[in-house]
């Protein structure tokens, strides 16, 4: 399940359950979006309740807050042990974004919550 959700100027993406194929093109549709009209507002990426990630939706993950981080946008960042374990994956199959991703997260480049 994806839900998007302003308040208080705080745009927020909260995925919970499995994110698979089947969900690539809504997820990618939400991160676009906010990429798209997000200017410099703070942008909170929810994926705490995330039990399950596939390689493609983490791709899609990383590759967007590498362009969040590079817009300048203020990110924060909740990841389940899942998510984290997708990306470092993706991190080891040499993806550019992954690693990024996992050493802001790490280093606290981004702000986690």
């Amino acid at each position: 399940m994806l839900r998007t959700e302003i308040v208080d100027g705080v745009s927020t993406i909260t995925a919970r359950g499995e994110l698979d194929r089947a969900d690539q093109a809504d997820l990618r549709e939400k991160l676009e979006n906010l990429l798209r009209n997000g200017d410099k507002s703070q942008v909170k990426l929810d994926f705490a309740d995330v039990d399950f990630m596939d390689s493609t939706c983490g791709r899609l993950l990383s590759d967007a807050i590498a362009a969040f981080h590079q817009s300048h946008q203020k990110l924060r960042l909740k990841l389940s042990p899942q998510v984290r374990r997708t990306l470092e994956f993706l991190r080891r199959a040499g993806l550019p974004s992954a690693r990024t991703t996992l050493d802001d997260f790490r280093g606290q480049g981004l702000a986690a919550i």
